[in-house]
Formats: structure tokens, sequence, C-alpha cells
């Protein structure tokens, strides 16, 4: 009997997001460091943590792929506010 192979979905990076996705992980990544520098002032591990941060909200909004018509773009964009008001709130 033969098992089946399956393989794992490779991580996506910066390069495989579009143009708003992009725009929306630098949002996150910006917030959380200032976020980060308050507290702890200039560091390298600022800046390590934020992209870590910035990289799990974004795997755990869900993959937004070819967001082509306004109507799409303005779905995510409620989406996404509402679920950080969620998180703050």
């Amino acid at each position: 009997m033969m098992k089946k192979v399956f393989f794992l979905k490779p991580k996506r990076t910066w390069h495989d997001y579009n143009v708003f996705e992009r725009k929306m992980w630098a949002q996150l990544f910006t917030e959380k460091k200032s976020e980060l520098r308050r507290r702890f002032g200039h560091s390298i591990e600022c800046y390590r943590i934020a992209k870590r941060y910035a990289d799990n909200e974004m795997r755990c909004l869900g993959q937004v792929k070819d967001i082509s018509d306004a109507n799409k773009i303005t779905d995510v964009v409620v989406e996404f506010s509402t679920r950080r008001r969620e998180k703050v709130g």
C-alpha cells in the first residue's frame, strides 16, 4: 500500500505579500517597534520582537490573496480593524 506524500506549504515571506499586505505588515511592525522603544529604549531586540510580532499577526489574519477589487479591500480593512480593537479592548 502506498502512502501519500504531502508537503508543507512554504512560509510566506515579505516578497510574497502584495502591496496592501506590505502596508499592513509595515503598520504592525511600526506600532510594535515604537511601543517597545518607549518601554526599553533603542535596541536590536526591539526590531527582532517587532518583526516576529508582525509576521505572527499576518499569519493570524490569514493569507490575504489577490485583492483586486475595492469591495474585497474594504472588507479586509474592516476585518483587520475590528480584530485589532478586540485584542486591545
